[in-house]
């Protein structure tokens, strides 16, 4: 079952805030809307950056010879 263009149109308009983005989809014709729902919904979110490794320290030197 595939939910009705309407209900498309209200999950782009709350995917982004601000009313320039409202406006956009407010304009789209549906095969639009269809087409931008779909993409959001199959993308893969992106996995995090991996962390930077921590600089290796070299032990101390704590011989007296």
């Amino acid at each position: 079952m595939n939910p009705d263009v309407g209900y498309m149109r209200d999950f782009l308009l709350n995917r982004y805030p601000g009313e320039r983005w409202k406006n956009r989809v407010s304009e789209m014709n549906a095969d639009q809307v269809i087409a931008i729902y779909f993409r959001m919904i199959e993308e893969k979110p992106t996995p995090e950056p991996p962390l930077p490794k921590p600089e290796e320290k070299e032990p101390p030197n704590d011989t007296l010879f």
